[in-house]
């Protein structure tokens, strides 16, 4: 659970951090105000942070099913000890 609450915290801390970025580093760049350049500096981060949440779930995804093959290898079902 203690890992949970500090993965949360890492993740609300890169997006305030990336929100602060887009408030007041936003000022210091050259780009038109536009209906197309407001729309890539929402959508931008978004899918950053998805990209990064779906690496993570795909990454412990795949330790969890190795995880459970090696078990099933040393246990076998009851199925198969014939109870």
């Amino acid at each position: 659970m203690r890992s949970n609450l500090s993965f949360l915290n890492k993740v609300l801390l890169l997006s305030v951090l990336l929100s602060l970025l887009i408030k007041y580093g936003g000022k210091l760049l050259p780009l038109n105000a536009t209906s197309t350049t407001a729309a890539i500096a929402v959508v931008v981060p978004t899918l950053i942070m998805a990209a990064i949440l779906g690496w993570r779930a795909r990454r412990f995804s795949i330790t969890g099913n190795a995880q459970r093959q090696l078990w099933e290898q040393r246990e076998p079902s009851s199925r198969e000890s014939g109870l």
